[in-house]
Order: C-alpha cells, then structure tokens, then sequence
C-alpha cells in the first residue's frame, strides 16, 4: 500500500512521467474539488478517464470524475501517455484507466479510519508567534467488502468512504 495524502487517487497518476497536477481547484462537485491533470503538456479536458474501461468523463466539463473512486476499491491504474491505440480515441491527452477490485469465492474486506489534525501538522512556518495555526480535522471512515453470490459463478465488492472535514483560513 502506498501512503496517499488524503486518500486521494490523482496522486496515484501524478507520479507519471510526463503528468502534471495542480493542487485542487476551485471547481466544485458535492462538497469535493476536482484535482486537474495534464498528461504531456495538454488541457485537462483532453485526458479521457475511464473505469474498468468505460468512460468516466463529466459530459460538460469532460474533466474525469475519478476522484470519487474509494482507493481500496482500486486493483489498478493504467495510464496510456502516448502511442495508444485507436480504441481509446477521442483523446489528445492520456487514457487513464482505473480497475477496479472485483469478488472472490472468500469473503474478505476491511475497515479503516484515515484522520488528520492540526496536532499532527508541523507548524506554520510564516506565521508570528502571535497567531495560532488554524484548525483542522480531517476524518476518512470507509469500508469494502467482496464475496460470492453463487459459488464460483457471481461475485460482489462494494466499498464506502466518507470525508468529514473541519478547517478555517483564519483563527
């Protein structure tokens, strides 16, 4: 397992060669924020994400919405940076795609808890000795779960994860 930041799974494709991220923007879906890559110096928008091969793309923006897949629920992340195949089409940019995890003949899963706080945080290093570091508590619960429906025909997995946030810019 790596450690992610967050828990969040662009991090996973930020790594690439030739991939850019920037921290997330202010284009909000739900309460989350949508994380931009650029793959081999191209638009956002270029990319096309897909999930266990199906496309995963918002129809307005065309930016993936990736970012709501649970991490444990990912077996892989492919990224096609260039001289793919003309099955993917379409795009300009990269072909990322998320695979996920599948049922066994076992039952299996987990439960976790992923928190942060501001006593875990180093220290601001601009701030006077004045001012106090903001608060900030940051709690991810989750769960997966797979097994068989019909022995070694019909299988399921299904996982959850949660985000409850509590942080200000000022004290």
């Amino acid at each position: 397992r790596m450690p992610l930041n967050g828990r969040n799974l662009i991090s996973l494709v930020a790594m690439q060669p030739g991939v850019v991220s920037n921290l997330p923007s202010t284009l909000g879906v739900g309460l989350q924020s949508l994380q931009l890559v650029y793959v081999n110096g191209q638009r956002a928008s270029q990319n096309n994400w897909m999930l266990d091969g199906a496309d995963n793309n918002d129809a307005g923006s065309n930016l993936g919405l990736i970012n709501y897949v649970n991490v444990d629920a990912v077996s892989e992340v492919k990224i096609l940076r260039a001289n793919y195949n003309a099955e993917f089409g379409r795009a300009a940019g990269g072909i990322i795609n998320i695979v996920s995890k599948s049922g066994t003949n076992q039952f299996h899963g987990n439960v976790y808890k992923f928190f942060r706080n501001a006593r875990l945080d180093a220290r601001n290093t601009f701030a006077t000795g004045q001012l106090k570091d903001p608060p900030f508590k940051r709690n991810q619960p989750g769960f997966t779960i797979g097994g068989p429906i019909l022995q070694d025909r019909t299988f399921f997995f299904a996982g959850y994860e949660g985000l409850f946030r509590r942080e200000s810019a000022i004290t």
